[in-house]
């Protein structure tokens, strides 16, 4: 498919706009470059640490864990998936954070946890699991957007807002991978 750069920005700020669906195309695009975008950065430990309470060290290892690291999956040794979930998470809890769910609160316990069973022999997949008992991260992030999807709340989803880069350097970015066809 041939577009001009005039045709990608206007389509390139449709998407930008607010992702009301996590499993869509566009929040998967997001999360792709958010999650290339987190392993660069240097400052979002810090801030996620001030704004949780747990230590930097602690939010580090979670940061490894979920961005740069390779894990045994059912599929593979590999990198997680980017989520376009915990991309938002991230997002709000480091550069966003008067956006803050109270869900999203619940992700760097839920990922410690994890990670301590991991390091005791227990599959990643089984870790996920038990975590999930534990520190309800992700029931909570799915009922937060199937309220969303039923219109059940009023929202305001980052969706490709992403603060800490400036605009025209995303443009720049998105054009030279001509990621969105």
């Amino acid at each position: 498919m041939d577009i001009n750069k005039k045709d990608f920005f206007e389509r390139e700020s449709e998407i930008s706009g607010g992702i009301t669906n996590p499993l869509s195309v566009k929040a998967e695009l997001h999360a792709i470059l958010y999650y290339e975008e987190i392993r660069k950065r240097t400052d979002d430990v810090y801030k996620i640490a001030k704004i949780t309470g747990y230590t930097p060290e602690q939010i580090l290892r979670v940061k490894n864990y979920l961005f740069l690291e390779t894990h045994i999956l059912s599929k593979g040794i590999q990198r997680f998936d980017p989520s376009f979930e915990i991309a938002e998470t991230w997002q709000r809890l480091s550069d966003l954070q008067h956006e803050v769910k109270d869900f999203d609160f619940l992700l760097i316990p839920h990922e410690l946890y994890e990670m301590d069973l991991v390091l005791k022999g227990i599959s990643q997949e089984d870790a996920h699991i038990l975590a999930s008992e534990k520190f309800p991260y992700p029931q909570n992030v799915t009922k937060y957007y199937e309220k969303i999807l039923t219109n059940d709340i009023d929202y305001d989803i980052i969706g490709g807002g992403i603060t800490h880069r400036a605009e025209e350097d995303w443009h720049t970015l998105m054009w030279e991978r001509s990621i969105w066809w």
